[in-house]
């Protein structure tokens, strides 16, 4: 789906904040506001108070896409996990 016309820069101020959040071993961190306020004032961006919302919206959207991906890995992992266990089992019985 495209952008509405004249939204293509928040989307594009929202993508040069996401490259460069933070996250820890369990995932990506929320932008937090100083985090915005830094990127405002090493790039002169100077978002609306309309604006700064989109993007808080855009990054609540990106964590849960970041999240139920995150979901959707650990059960693919636990399933490679069983299915390993099995064949290891079924390995064990036939060498006897």
């Amino acid at each position: 789906m495209p952008f509405p016309e004249g939204m293509q820069h928040v989307w594009n101020w929202f993508l040069e904040l996401d490259a460069a959040r933070g996250g820890t071993g369990f995932g990506p961190l929320p932008l937090q506001w100083g985090e915005i306020h830094a990127w405002m004032s090493a790039t002169g961006a100077r978002p609306t108070p309309w604006e700064l919302n989109l993007i808080r919206d855009a990054d609540a959207e990106a964590l849960r896409g970041h999240a139920a991906e995150a979901k959707e890995q650990g059960r693919r992992d636990e399933a490679a996990r069983k299915r390993a266990e099995r064949e290891r089992r079924a390995r064990g019985r036939g060498d006897d």
